[in-house]
């Protein structure tokens, strides 16, 4: 295997189906991997709340990776839901310090951009080490200024300071989206890191299911839909069993009796015949 790049991932145990696909499409290509398996980064239930603490680990533990394999020219990080399906052969001759792909922001004009952290390749000299130590400083600066401030939480939170620092320190062209000028002012006096950005190839992080099917070097499946927005998975799994016909139930909530005070409460039993026709005016 060559060494002089290591592709490296994390997961938890609800990511363990999608690892072993990602190692067995890296292991098919020889390529050398290093993929570790991590408890939950919080205790919440929540889908949303707890994926947001697991990819706020991502620049730390990428930095860990840097530091582990001194030998290796560069490390590249893949989300455990991603596969290689071919040889990503730009990542063996990149000479810059960072890799990312910036897609376009869709219906979005002027045209703006978002950077996606599903395929990260970071250079392992000093200015990708130092420019991980302030990617994993800035991380909890932001959300304690957020808060402070009483502002939303980031939605992605990793990919959108990595963003807002590019723009700050002027490694990239200003093309930021949603959250930018709050994160561009809580960010403004922050330390700098000059470091070279190499605009990936839309190829290296390519979603799966979108156009261009076939063309990806690395795919994602956004796996992490499944536990940021439970109910919107589950209706989209029942929408593709009915198409694939295999229909389901929709079942109506009952109703809350606190709710009706003293009204009538229509019944969830279906209305005979006779009541249909009423309705319908026959």
């Amino acid at each position: 295997m060559d060494k002089s790049v290591i592709f490296v991932s994390y997961y938890t145990s609800n990511y363990k189906k999608w690892i072993d696909k990602l190692r067995e499409s890296l292991t098919a290509l020889n390529l050398e991997h290093d993929l570790v398996p991590i408890s939950h980064q919080t205790k919440s239930n929540v889908g949303k709340d707890r994926w947001q603490a697991n990819v706020r680990y991502k620049p730390q533990f990428i930095l860990d990776m840097l530091e582990k394999h001194p030998e290796a020219k560069a490390i590249v990080w893949v989300d455990a839901d991603g596969l290689v399906e071919r040889e990503p052969e730009l990542f063996f001759r990149l000479k810059e310090d960072l890799g990312v792909c910036f897609v376009p922001f869709p219906r979005r004009e002027p045209r703006k951009y978002e950077l996606l952290s599903g395929t990260v390749y970071v250079a392992n000299n000093a200015r990708g080490r130092e420019m991980m130590r302030l990617w994993v400083k800035a991380m909890p600066y932001v959300k304690e200024q957020k808060q402070k401030l009483k502002q939303s939480p980031l939605l992605k939170p990793e990919q959108q300071v990595l963003q807002a620092l590019l723009t700050i320190w002027k490694c990239v062209p200003e093309k930021l989206y949603n959250n930018a000028d709050g994160l561009l002012r809580i960010l403004h006096s922050f330390d700098r890191c000059k470091v070279s950005v190499k605009d990936l190839p839309d190829s290296y992080c390519h979603i799966r299911g979108n156009a261009g099917e076939g063309a990806g070097v690395i795919t994602h499946g956004q796996a992490s839909r499944e536990w940021r927005w439970p109910e919107k998975a589950r209706r989209r799994r029942q929408l593709a069993d009915s198409a694939r016909g295999r229909p389901f139930v929709r079942r109506r909530k009952p109703p809350n009796p606190k709710s009706a005070k003293g009204k009538k409460v229509r019944s969830n039993r279906p209305a005979s015949r006779r009541k249909r026709r009423r309705r319908m005016g026959g």
